[in-house]
């Protein structure tokens, strides 16, 4: 009895170490952009992309924000993480706006993001815009 409860402790472990270790940051499909946690999808477009690389495009998520900003620098952790730089932000609680950068060497272009996020119990939204431009030449 004591033999099978050891077991199943170390099964237990095994699979909460797995899945811990296993997750990777979710991206939006067809992008190197994270997703953002609790709100929904509604709306994926990728308008242009370059060597499998998507360049600009419009991504909406809908659903419960409480707080712009804090909403905002959680998102901000995850694209840091996946490599953007942070340039500026700006807003209130019920409405904040977030820039990053990412160049793409490799295609001679500066990829960047506009974060919006808009506050509200049961309707908020959080708009993912992505453009990029050429490399400024020196």
């Amino acid at each position: 009895m004591r033999h099978i409860t050891c077991v199943r402790l170390i099964l237990l472990f095994s699979c909460l170490h797995v899945a811990s270790c296993g997750t990777a940051p979710e991206r939006i499909l067809g992008t190197d952009l994270p997703t953002i946690p609790r709100v929904t999808l509604t709306s994926s477009q990728v308008t242009a992309s370059k060597l499998s690389i998507a360049t600009d495009g419009m991504f909406v998520f809908t659903g419960p924000v409480y707080d712009a900003l804090e909403r905002l620098r959680w998102i901000s952790r995850a694209y840091v993480e996946a490599g953007w730089t942070p340039e500026r932000s700006e807003g209130t609680p019920s409405k904040a706006t977030q820039v990053f950068s990412k160049p793409a060497g490799k295609l001679d272009l500066k990829r960047s993001v506009t974060i919006t996020a808009v506050a509200s119990q049961t309707t908020g939204s959080v708009e993912v815009k992505l453009h990029s431009e050429p490399l400024a030449s020196e």
